[in-house]
């Protein structure tokens, strides 16, 4: 039987993004391939943090109530070489990146930083 620890060990894919209500700007964390599990907070870890808590929840009361839990797609598949793998780097450039952003104003468009 799949549990919660046989979900936290798939690679579903977590990302966080700034948003702003108008009064501050903050950050939201979701898992892609679960729609509406999202948290919040005032920083990325934070965020993400929130994210892992209520990641467990939602899994453990899917499992209780016997409903579905969307898994992540098969990826990369058979014969993944990992050595293989490129990094490129991703629109935030990393921490400095996030902090840069995240002391300044924040735009009305929504941005999105991936965390590997």
């Amino acid at each position: 039987m799949k549990d919660l620890a046989y979900y936290k060990r798939l690679p579903y894919t977590r990302r966080v993004r700034i948003e702003d209500d108008g009064s501050r700007a903050y950050f939201v964390a979701f898992v892609e391939e679960i729609g509406g599990l999202e948290a919040d907070g005032s920083s990325p870890l934070e965020a993400m943090s929130n994210l892992a808590r209520a990641f467990d929840d939602y899994v453990e009361a899917m499992v209780s109530w016997g409903d579905e839990i969307p898994e992540p797609v098969a990826w990369p598949g058979p014969g993944f070489d990992p050595a293989r793998i490129v990094r490129r780097p991703s629109r935030a450039s990393g921490p400095a990146e996030v902090a840069r952003v995240s002391d300044s104003t924040v735009k009305e468009e929504e941005r999105e930083f991936e965390f590997a």
